[in-house]
C-alpha cells in the first residue's frame, strides 16, 4: 500500500476504559501507545468508553462514519459484542489484548503485548473468519457448560478489583468447585445424532482446537465447531489432562471425547432450571433458554490479523 493510500484509511479505536489494562496503565498511557502505533497508518479516532457504551458507539459509527476498520480494546466478551455489530459488513475488526484471558487475541495469533498488538492492528492483513452463534448470540471463542460457568459465578460473587485479584478469585472459585463436583445431565443432537450426556463439563468452540494447544483453534476459517465432552471429575483427573495438554495428547485422553460439527443442540434432561442452562459465552456468564442451538457462520467477519 502506498503512503497516500495509507493516509486515507480510517480507523475507529474503541477502548473499554474499565478493562484491567487501562486501569493498571492509565488511560493516557494507553492512548499514547495507540497514537504511536497508528502513526502514519491513516486517520485515527480514539474513544475510551464504558463497557455498556461500546456497542452503541460502534453501531453509530457504522451507520454514520463507516470507518475502514474498528479496533476494539477489551476482553473477549467485548470483542464478541463488537463482532456482532460488524458481521456481514465490509468494516474490518481489529482487536487489542486488554482483557484477562485474551483468548480471541491468542486464537488469531495476535501478540499479547499491547504495543506489538497495536502495530499489528495498524498494519495487519484483513481475512474472512468464522463466527459461532449460540441462540443467535455471537461468540468468537467458546461456549461452555458445567465447570467453567460454575467457577465464573463463584468468582463474581467473591469480586475483584484488578487483573491479579481477578485471577486469585478465579483460583479460589476453582477450588470451591472442585471440592463440590457436580455433573450436567443434557440431551440433544450433534449434527443430528442423538446424545445423552452425564458429565461435569461440556464445551463447543468456534473452529476445532489444535491437538497441541487446547483452547487455541487450528484455523479460524475451517467452518466447523469443535465439540468437547469432558468426563474428568477429580482434581487428579484435571492434573492428568493438563499434563496431556502439555504433551499434545489431550484429545487422546479417555476423559475427553472430541467431535466436529456444524450444529449442536442441547437441553437439560430435567427442567428444574426452568428450561435454562447456565453457560459461559466468551468468558461472560449467561443463562441460555433451552433448547440451546449452537451453529457456525463461515467467513462472516472481516478480521485484522498479523501478516503470515
Amino acid at each position: 500500500m502506498t503512503d497516500n493510500a495509507a493516509q486515507h484509511r480510517r480507523f475507529l479505536v474503541v477502548v473499554n476504559k474499565g478493562s484491567g489494562t487501562v486501569r493498571s496503565l492509565g488511560e493516557e498511557a494507553v492512548r499514547a501507545a495507540i497514537e504511536t502505533g497508528f502513526s502514519g497508518a491513516g486517520t485515527v479516532d480514539i474513544r475510551f468508553v464504558d463497557g455498556e457504551a461500546l456497542v452503541p458507539t460502534i453501531a453509530k459509527a457504522r451507520e454514520a462514519d463507516s470507518p475502514d476498520a474498528v479496533i476494539v480494546g477489551g476482553g473477549d466478551g467485548s470483542l464478541a459484542s463488537a463482532a456482532a455489530m460488524l458481521i456481514g459488513s465490509p468494516i474490518a475488526l481489529g482487536v487489542l489484548p486488554l482483557g484477562t484471558m485474551n483468548m480471541v487475541v491468542k486464537s488469531a495469533g495476535i501478540s499479547t503485548t499491547l504495543g506489538e498488538a497495536i502495530r499489528q492492528a495498524a498494519t495487519g492483513q484483513v481475512r474472512s473468519v468464522d463466527v459461532g452463534q449460540v441462540n443467535g448470540q455471537v461468540f468468537l471463542h467458546q461456549v461452555s457448560f458445567g465447570l467453567q460457568p460454575r467457577v465464573l459465578r463463584i468468582r463474581e460473587k467473591i469480586g475483584y478489583r484488578s487483573r491479579i485479584t481477578k485471577m486469585l478469585s478465579g483460583a479460589v472459585a476453582l477450588a470451591a468447585v472442585m471440592a463440590r463436583p457436580r455433573v450436567l445431565r443434557l440431551s440433544g443432537k450433534v449434527d443430528g445424532q442423538p446424545v445423552n450426556l452425564t458429565l461435569p463439563a461440556f464445551a463447543v468452540s468456534n473452529n476445532v482446537y489444535r491437538d497441541d494447544r487446547p483452547s487455541i483453534p487450528a484455523r479460524l476459517d475451517g467452518g466447523e465447531l469443535g465439540v468437547y465432552m469432558i468426563s474428568a471429575r477429580q482434581v487428579r483427573d484435571y492434573v492428568r489432562m493438563v499434563l496431556a495438554a502439555l504433551r499434545g495428547t489431550w484429545k487422546d485422553d479417555a476423559m475427553v471425547e472430541a467431535r466436529h460439527a456444524s450444529h449442536v443442540r442441547v437441553e437439560p434432561r430435567r427442567r428444574k432450571t426452568g428450561g435454562r442452562l447456565l453457560a459461559s459465552v466468551d468468558g461472560e456468564l449467561v443463562y441460555l433458554s433451552a433448547p440451546v442451538d449452537i451453529t457456525i457462520a463461515p467467513q462472516a467477519l472481516q478480521l485484522i490479523m498479523p501478516p503470515p
